[in-house]
């Protein structure tokens, strides 16, 4: 009885165990490659067009993969805030890296203001606090915490005006009509 339950177990434990191995195996990979290019002021991607005039990237750690992709990449040559619209953007991407994505922008930035604690305690201790963990987009959700708590200092430190604040995370848009 104890061989057909093994029997009847083990096919199952290992499909998981192959995928498990398969995500940490692609998520090191992404990270080498991350660490390898961290030096750069600046990176590529190569990219294709389609006959529709969407573009693809190439290589398989690009701004359009997975959770760890977008949480690892920031852009370069981003224009600096100029006012608090540009703010609110980027808590609309917290909202969104939250899982927060279906309600009003105004709400979307409540949001961010409700959880500012968990938020800025993230950013300030990944390890400790593990708050972000929990989201579905969790390495985008770190990005995030560290940009915010980057606006928080740059608020701090210029009496609250957004101007010249830079931001490299990517922030998602539907490029819907």
């Amino acid at each position: 009885e104890q061989l057909a339950e093994y029997k009847e177990k083990m096919p199952d434990w290992y499909k998981k165990e192959t995928t498990r191995k398969s995500l940490a195996l692609r998520s090191l990979s992404h990270i080498s490659v991350a660490k390898e290019f961290a030096k750069y002021d600046r990176i590529y991607f190569p990219c294709n067009m389609d006959f529709r005039g969407r573009v693809y990237p190439i290589p398989s750690f690009n701004f359009q993969g997975d959770d760890l992709n977008k949480g690892l990449i920031l852009f370069a040559d981003v224009p600096p805030c100029q006012d608090m619209e540009d703010i609110k953007w980027l808590m609309i991407q917290g909202s969104y890296a939250g899982g927060y994505d279906k309600a009003s922008y105004q709400d979307r930035c409540q949001w961010v203001l409700d959880h500012e604690q968990e938020i800025l305690a993230s950013a300030a201790d990944p390890l400790g606090c593990t708050w972000w963990q929990g989201f579905k987009k969790a390495f985008q959700m770190l990005a995030f915490c560290y940009a915010w708590s980057d606006w928080k200092e740059w608020e701090r430190t210029h009496s609250g005006d957004p101007k010249g604040f830079v931001c490299g995370i990517p922030i998602a848009m539907d490029g819907t009509c």
